[in-house]
């Protein structure tokens, strides 16, 4: 098996969408067409501001799974906002290609990009950290329901140590310092 990474274009942005849309049935995908269209928008005005803002990682060639960024000052943050930090918005590998090292190649190439790259909404400078917020899991949500970001113990893997518990969120705040 395979995997590789690549920055989410305009080109690519249907092959980063798609592992989201494993899980929904064929009734519910013209639903789903306004959100597509409302991201792609989105995506367009982020990575006008930002420039690469997602990775989409492809495991044997297919669509495998994803990681969304941008600059902690443009997401609704519960502190002061930390200097020179990316905060991941979404990152999901789609079921099938869990437990493939998809997740941690995704996450290799994102943390390498980020202490390789200056970055223009730093002013030219590497990022040196990166957060994500992860909620605490509800028993009583349906199954189908997960929080787009991962399990804490994904990140903890990765280095990420808490930072914080959010009460008022019913989550935790991880950060990896580069």
């Amino acid at each position: 098996m395979t995997v590789t990474v690549n920055a989410v274009t305009i080109a690519n942005l249907a092959d980063e969408m798609e592992p989201c849309l494993e899980e929904i049935s064929l009734e519910k995908r013209d639903e789903v067409a306004g959100h597509c269209q409302a991201k792609r928008k989105w995506f367009e005005e982020a990575n006008n501001k930002y420039g690469v803002c997602a990775f989409v990682a492809y495991l044997d060639g297919r669509p495998a799974g994803l990681v969304e960024f941008l600059p902690v000052n443009a997401v609704p943050y519960p502190e002061e906002r930390p200097k020179d930090t990316v905060f991941i918005l979404c990152s999901y590998v789609r079921a099938d290609s869990q437990k493939k090292g998809v997740g941690k190649t995704l996450f290799q190439h994102l943390i390498r990009f980020l202490k390789t790259t200056p970055l223009s909404y730093l002013e030219g400078r590497k990022a040196v950290a990166i957060e994500v917020y992860v909620p605490e899991v509800d028993s009583s949500w349906p199954p189908n329901i997960r929080f787009p970001t991962g399990s804490k113990e994904f990140y903890e893997k990765l280095g990420f140590r808490l930072k914080r518990q959010l009460s008022r969120q019913k989550g935790h705040l991880y950060r990896l310092e580069f």
